[in-house]
């Protein structure tokens, strides 16, 4: 019993360590089969993370060069103050071809171009507060009119006729794009009107015993306009009104100045006009929309055109050589300290009424 005993116990045992060497063999296998899987799984993994890295890398890289690339050109082409648009470009009239048409121009100087060309006069051009129309005055017809023309194609031009003869001084457009401030043009009865585009329908806005001329309106639907007496002179001053023709109010009241041709910021706090000394040339001006905090910017002689670079810069006519006798202008730029002129047009030439989109 014992021999039989002890050979199944050594047949067990010599069985038994066959088999274990082929079991630690096969756990190696799959061992190594669960390694080459976890390694390509992990490998997979990988690639999808670095894909998405490089995608986030390439994300990030563009998003760098549209910020360098927008602060670089909002510091050649200061952005506009008064709507969108984005084009970035000052719209001005200008005798280059011979006659007045208008004309823009980068704020960096480049791209001078011609919009107009007809044989008749197109002056006080504007920007809408959208940025894509530009309203002007013209007589290219015999008489002056409104005229508006999409800056996007530029042979498509609306020429509106208001019920009353227009004064070529200045137009105004109204937040609506689709209304304008003008002034009548009536001797020494000048007054300003509201013409609407889309009824068509011609109000009377302001009235009074004196001359009304260059209105100017504002986010806040207030008009800014110059009230003074027919000869003119030291009786030029600025007063504001709402678009429901209530707080009709005087904002300047200086004996022995005219000022005129007064703007708004993009805010409808401060106004940008030009002081003129009776006997003296007209010097740029700022003030508070009520008034107060009024300084004269006396480096340079030149007449207002408007705010630019987020209300920062000055876009205005410049007196060549500042010298008045001259009789001519170009486009310049300044901070509103009077420092940091920038010339933008050159030449000599009539360029006036600058405004910026």
């Amino acid at each position: 019993m014992t021999d039989v005993s002890e050979k199944k116990q050594n047949r067990f045992i010599a069985t038994t360590q066959k088999r274990i060497p082929i079991s630690f063999k096969k756990l190696e296998k799959i061992i190594q089969r669960i390694r080459i899987k976890t390694q390509t799984t992990d490998n997979k993994r990988r690639q999808i993370m670095y894909k998405k890295l490089s995608v986030i890398l390439t994300i990030f890289a563009l998003i760098t060069i549209v910020v360098i690339y927008s602060c670089s050109s909002d510091e050649a082409n200061p952005v506009a103050p008064n709507g969108g648009g984005g084009t970035k470009k000052i719209v001005f009239y200008s005798d280059r071809s011979g006659n007045y048409d208008i004309w823009t121009v980068n704020c960096d100087g480049s791209q001078l171009k011609q919009i107009t060309t007809n044989s008749g006069n197109d002056v006080c051009p504007r920007w809408s507060f959208s940025g894509d129309k530009i309203a002007y005055i013209s007589d290219s017809s015999g008489s002056f009119k409104i005229h508006i023309i999409d800056i996007n194609d530029e042979n498509n031009i609306t020429v509106l006729v208001p019920l009353m003869a227009i004064n070529n001084s200045s137009i105004a457009w109204i937040p609506n794009d689709a209304d304008f401030i003008y002034t009548t043009d009536d001797a020494c009865a000048n007054y300003l009107r509201r013409f609407n585009t889309s009824t068509p329908t011609d109000i009377i806005f302001e009235d009074s015993s004196d001359i009304q001329y260059m209105p100017d309106c504002n986010i806040l639907n207030q008009v800014l306009y110059i009230d003074g007496d027919c000869g003119g002179g030291s009786t030029m001053h600025i007063w504001k009104i709402n678009l429901d023709k209530s707080g009709n109010q005087n904002i300047t009241t200086n004996d022995g100045k005219a000022d005129g041709n007064p703007r708004w910021d993009s805010t409808g706090t401060k106004i940008i006009f030009g002081e003129n000394t009776i006997g003296a040339y007209s010097y740029i001006t700022i003030m508070n929309s009520d008034g107060s905090g009024r300084y004269a910017i006396t480096n340079c002689t030149g007449y207002v055109g408007d705010f630019g670079f987020n209300n920062s810069k000055i876009i205005f006519q410049r007196v060549k050589d500042d010298n008045p006798a001259t009789g001519l202008y170009n486009i310049w730029m300044m901070n509103l300290d009077g420092s940091g002129l920038q010339q933008i047009t050159s030449g000599d030439y009539m360029d006036l009424a600058p405004d910026i989109n």
